[in-house]
C-alpha cells in the first residue's frame, strides 16, 4: 500500500504527502471503527429486553403470544423503509390494554436492525407523531 501511495503521489512534495498518507490513514481508521460499533450494535445484549422479560405478569396479557408476535411483525413492516405507516403504529398501541401488554410487544418485537421498538419509534417518528403515540401510551402507564 506504501508503494502505490508513493506512486500515486509523485512529483507531490514530502510534506504534502505526509498530510495525504495521514488524512486516508484517519479514514481507513475511522471506517474500520465505523464497521465494528455497527457489528456490535446488531450482536450487542439488549439490556431493556432482559429487564423487560423479568417484569411481564403473563396473566396479565390480553392476547395470546401470536397477537404480540403478529403486531411486533406489523410495526417492524410499518417502519422499515422510506415512510412510516403512522396509523399501524397508533391502531397497534391503542389496543393495548395495560402495560404487560407493551411490555410483550416490546419483547416480542426484540432487535430489529440493532434497535428494539422504542428507539424504532424514537427514530421514526417526528416530535407531534412522538406525542401521539405518548397520549396512546399515556392511557396504560407507558411512554416512548
Amino acid at each position: 500500500m506504501v508503494e502505490l501511495f508513493k506512486e500515486a503521489t509523485k512529483g507531490i512534495n514530502k510534506q504534502t504527502q505526509l498530510i495525504v498518507f495521514t488524512f486516508f490513514t484517519l479514514l481507513i481508521i475511522a471506517l474500520v471503527v465505523w464497521v465494528l460499533v455497527k457489528i456490535w450494535q446488531k450482536i450487542k445484549p439488549d439490556d431493556a429486553l432482559r429487564e423487560t422479560k423479568k417484569d411481564v405478569d403473563k396473566r396479565n396479557l390480553s392476547y395470546p403470544q401470536s397477537w404480540y408476535e403478529q403486531k411486533a411483525s406489523a410495526l417492524y413492516i410499518a417502519m422499515k423503509g422510506i415512510g412510516t405507516d403512522e396509523s399501524t403504529i397508533y391502531r397497534t398501541l391503542t389496543e393495548l390494554k395495560n402495560p404487560d401488554d407493551f411490555s410483550n410487544l416490546f419483547i416480542a418485537f426484540g432487535k430489529k436492525d440493532g434497535m428494539n421498538l422504542i428507539e424504532w419509534l424514537i427514530d421514526e417518528l417526528d416530535g407531534a407523531e412522538k406525542a401521539k403515540v405518548n397520549a396512546i401510551l399515556q392511557k396504560i402507564g407507558q411512554s416512548i
